[in-house]
């Protein structure tokens, strides 16, 4: 079998009753395919720009302190980590397939997308948010004690507030909803195998 293609060729070919579920599941997958690559697309632009805007503050406003040239390359060395280790996500589930590829294959790229982002949730942005947090507090550190302490304090707990709002509430109700589409995905694919293993082993 080659790749989305030619399921659907299969799909016209047969009986709906034959292969109930296939054109909806290829319509899903595509539509998944489509979503993951915009979504890994978009996050990596607002990072990229984040990071050059953060870089240009570095140099505009020329800081006195170590500390906080130092929290802007901690901040931007999390950023390049997550927008290369997505780059790589995007690459090796999305690059163009050859004539050869059949629908277990990309089963399989399914599979190891599955645990690149899992890997992804857990790993790397844990690893992200302590950079950031670590990053943030060194670059506030020159500006915060030239304020009176309520507002250092103020300015800090609004910071750390956010990040940690993020990190509890928001990358866990976007890693759910990844995953579950992935899961879907992934289990409709290999339902639609199994049924051209067994149509390919009746012919």
């Amino acid at each position: 079998m080659n790749n989305f293609n030619d399921i659907k060729q299969l799909w016209h070919k047969q009986e709906v009753t034959d292969l109930p579920n296939v054109k909806a599941v290829i319509e899903k997958a595509i539509s998944f395919r489509k979503k993951a690559r915009f979504n890994i697309i978009k996050h990596n632009v607002i990072l990229t720009l984040t990071a050059i805007y953060i870089t240009f503050v570095l140099f505009y406003y020329k800081p006195e302190f170590f500390t906080t040239k130092l929290g802007v390359i901690i901040a931007v060395i999390a950023i390049v980590m997550a927008v290369i280790i997505q780059s790589n996500m995007l690459q090796g589930l999305f690059k163009s397939s050859s004539s050869e590829e059949n629908s277990h294959q990309y089963l399989q790229k399914m599979i190891r997308y599955k645990s690149q982002m899992s890997f992804f949730q857990t790993k790397i942005m844990k690893a992200y948010f302590i950079l950031l947090s670590l990053g943030m507090g060194l670059y506030l550190y020159e500006y915060a004690i030239r304020m009176q302490w309520p507002y250092a304090v103020l300015v800090y707990l609004v910071t750390f507030g956010w990040i940690g709002l993020a990190w509890v509430k928001f990358v866990p109700k976007q890693a759910a909803s990844i995953s579950k589409g992935i899961n879907e995905v992934i289990e409709q694919l290999e339902r639609v195998n199994n049924q051209l293993v067994e149509k390919d082993a009746v012919q």
